[in-house]
């Protein structure tokens, strides 16, 4: 952490997690991420079984087409 980090928040210094980045790999991009025809299954099943709950406005419900 720089000095002017420490300088402009100061509480930073001591926070108990202020290192805690260095813990954790930083994700790597996936641009597009897709899934096979083979995982298909595996997805429709985690679906299935899934509590998704889809919530919409009663405006948009009565001019649905």
């Amino acid at each position: 952490m720089g000095s002017l980090e420490l300088h402009i928040f100061p509480q930073l210094g001591n926070h108990p997690l202020s290192g805690i980045k260095v813990a954790f790999e930083k994700p790597k991009k996936k641009h597009l991420p897709k899934i096979t025809p083979a995982e298909l299954p595996n997805l429709m099943s985690a679906l299935n079984i899934a509590s998704i709950k889809i919530v919409t406005r009663p405006n948009e419900v009565a001019t649905a087409k």
